[in-house]
């Protein structure tokens, strides 16, 4: 699998910090948080045959073909694309599978969606005669697409970033007319990591696939296993079956 961006190849930690930083640069280039890690973990085999099984139950013999780091992915009309941790190209003998790596230490999945559709409301009510901010619309609209709702308040109780997350994801995978989106939370645990973060992140992502996938907490709470497929209620990406995963990879016992 080539790793690349902007078609400079990425083999090495450095390169992948030099063609691919991420947001916020050194100040997230730190060992033992997401950043670091996972470019240091995808730049190794036993991460792709890792995701290589994890495919194979659902879609046979795949093969990786490519890995864009830091991928900017639009999936609506407003500005502001997701920044992606890493976007996988993999395929099968059916035509390509689209995998979106969001990487977690123990970073919360933003802030709740109810706070970010107040806050945004707040800002704008103030911003006479200036540009406003989308976020309302765009929040209304990602939960009428994702889970064919008005924004209430089990929607509002969800992380706003696992929204827009597999909202690209499913939109990145229409767009390369893939036959399956593939969201994966890749959590990467260490001794010095918070414990109650990382038990408010499991909660969190429970309740984000409770809205798809029902009220099964055992099978929600499965690791290295595809759930799904979900279909979407967006015209746009009925074609496009969905699936999620969560891997859990203890980075302090990697030398």
């Amino acid at each position: 699998m080539r790793i690349a961006k902007d078609s400079k190849s990425i083999e090495t930690l450095e390169e992948w910090f030099l063609h691919a930083p991420p947001e916020k640069g050194e100040k997230q280039w730190v060992d033992g948080r997401s950043a670091k890690e996972m470019a240091r973990l995808w730049l190794r085999d036993e991460s792709r045959q890792r995701l290589l099984e994890l495919l194979k139950p659902i879609f046979g013999g795949v093969t990786l073909q490519s890995a864009e780091p830091e991928c900017n992915v639009p999936f609506d009309q407003f500005s502001g694309p997701r920044q992606c941790d890493l976007v996988i190209q993999a395929s099968n003998h059916r035509g390509g599978i689209l995998v979106h790596i969001e990487g977690k230490a123990d970073e919360a999945f933003g802030s709740l969606t109810g706070e970010a559709y107040d806050a945004a409301v707040a800002a704008n009510a103030l911003r006479v005669g200036k540009r406003r901010s989308a976020v309302p619309i765009r929040i209304e609209q990602l939960s009428e697409r994702l889970f064919g709702r008005n924004l209430d308040d089990t929607v509002r109780g969800l992380r706003y970033q696992l929204l827009y997350s597999v909202a690209a994801a499913w939109a990145d995978a229409a767009e390369r007319k893939s036959i399956a989106a593939v969201f994966v939370v890749q959590e990467l645990r260490s001794p010095n990591l918070n414990t109650h973060k990382l038990r408010q992140n499991a909660e969190d992502w429970t309740a984000f696939l409770r809205m798809f996938l029902g009220v099964d907490e055992e099978r929600l709470k499965q690791l290295d296993t595809l759930l799904g497929p979900v279909t979407s209620l967006r015209s746009q990406w009925t074609d496009v079956p969905l699936y999620f995963a969560k891997m859990i990879t203890n980075i302090a016992a990697i030398p």
